[in-house]
């Protein structure tokens, strides 16, 4: 995923083939958003 190109058409591969997708859709970004708002929540799957 190229997240720093802005403008950039996100395309998803999958067993569907390709098809768009929006940034905030994406699991990374949504692993990327939960961890900012809890960092705590992944840090204790570390130690």
């Amino acid at each position: 995923m190229l997240a720093a190109l802005p403008g950039a058409r996100l395309l998803v591969v999958g067993p569907w083939g390709l098809r768009e997708a929006r940034s905030a859709d994406l699991e990374p970004t949504a692993s990327r958003r939960q961890f900012l708002d809890d960092p705590a929540s992944f840090l204790r799957h570390l130690g």
